[in-house]
């Protein structure tokens, strides 16, 4: 018997085929097609924010590490002068007990003052070279370190503040700070695309609680040969199509109604969230103000106290050398500038950091140093 080549195991079989299914009821609509790409899209810019918000923080760190820097080697150099003064008052009383108007005593005291000054600079060298190192580690610069990226240990530089602790005027206006942190704040736009994302999460979840009904179609034109070019040659001879309705509806669905009850609570604590971040940001902005203000107050009567200590150690010290003062009142009040210069310097280096708090606050942290990010 012949066998037929239609059925032969040998025939190559081509074929067109075509087919489509329209939802009309779940999955319906550009807005449910496209959410997954929303979201997509949406966290793209989520890890940007994150990633903007991160250099923010940096850049205050190594701000703050920075004015720290300043501070320590101000303070060497206050307690340099400090040391000065001390061994001026030695002289003053070696040459007063050479007259016979002072006593050895308080040239011991002056010689006791100078050595335990000479132990305060050792403190703030230690102290300077220490925050050197902190902040050459936040920079994170190879070629600072002995071996390159890994090398643990810093080459032996010094590090030199060029900017000044002169501070140009900085107006702060406390509703304005707190408006202009609701705009620039990262986090707030973060939340808002959590808010936005969960929208959507929402949305997919009330779709899969309809039913199912789609219009289905297809079309097919089949060809058959005992070769391959064959079998497309004769396409076309014959066809089929088909076309229907499908509709599911499913009983109970209770994965779905649940997945819906889940997404529309994490959209509700999206908004709690959203809510709590901008009061943190209000009250770290308001704290941020108080603290510069502080701080521009602080600078201002230290300076002033500083400004009368000097004063009166240049009228003590005057008294002394007519033998109307001692030398113990003027040793007292050599301390008390000393402190006055220290607290000054603490003050003014508060108020440099209280800024960059304070910029850190409003999201204005990299305009305010120049820095551009792509």
């Amino acid at each position: 018997s012949a066998v037929s080549e239609f059925f032969s195991p040998l025939n190559y079989r081509g074929a067109y085929d075509l087919s489509l299914s329209q939802p009309l009821l779940r999955g319906f609509g550009r807005s449910i097609t496209e959410t997954s790409l929303r979201i997509a899209i949406r966290n793209v810019e989520a890890s940007r924010l994150a990633m903007r918000r991160a250099v923010e923080t940096t850049v205050s760190s190594v701000v703050s590490s920075y004015w720290d820097l300043v501070y320590a080697r101000r303070n060497v150099e206050v307690q340099e002068r400090a040391l000065s003064e001390a061994s001026e008052l030695l002289e003053i009383n070696r040459r007063r007990l050479e007259v016979g108007t002072g006593t050895e005593l308080d040239v011991i005291s002056a010689e006791a003052n100078i050595e335990t000054q000479k132990a305060s600079i050792i403190d703030a060298v230690n102290q300077y070279r220490d925050l050197q190192d902190v902040l050459l580690d936040k920079v994170n610069s190879p070629e600072f370190r002995i071996g390159g990226d890994s090398g643990p240990m810093f080459r032996d530089l010094e590090v030199i503040p060029t900017t000044s602790l002169e501070l140009p005027d900085f107006p702060v206006v406390m509703a304005e700070a707190v408006e202009a942190a609701l705009i620039t704040r990262l986090e707030l736009l973060q939340s808002d695309i959590e808010i936005a994302n969960s929208a959507d999460q929402l949305l997919l979840s009330e779709d899969q609680l309809r039913p199912n009904l789609s219009v289905d179609g297809g079309w097919n034109q089949p060809g058959n040969d005992i070769s391959f070019d064959g079998s497309w040659s004769n396409v076309g001879e014959d066809y089929s199509w088909n076309a229907g309705v499908n509709f599911e509806f499913p009983l109970g669905n209770r994965a779905a109604r649940n997945q819906m009850l889940q997404s529309r609570e994490n959209l509700r604590r999206s908004h709690v969230s959203r809510e709590q971040v901008s009061h943190a940001i209000v009250l770290e902005v308001t704290r941020a103000v108080r603290e510069l203000l502080s701080a521009r107050q602080s600078v201002e009567t230290t300076r002033a106290a500083t400004r009368l200590r000097r004063k009166e150690l240049d009228g003590e010290t005057r008294r002394l050398e007519v033998g109307v003062s001692t030398a113990y009142q003027v040793l007292q009040v050599q301390n008390s500038l000393l402190q006055s210069q220290v607290s000054e310097l603490q003050s003014r280096v508060r108020l440099r950091k209280a800024i960059a708090t304070y910029r850190n606050a409003t999201g204005t942290i990299l305009s305010g140093r120049g820095i551009q990010l792509d």
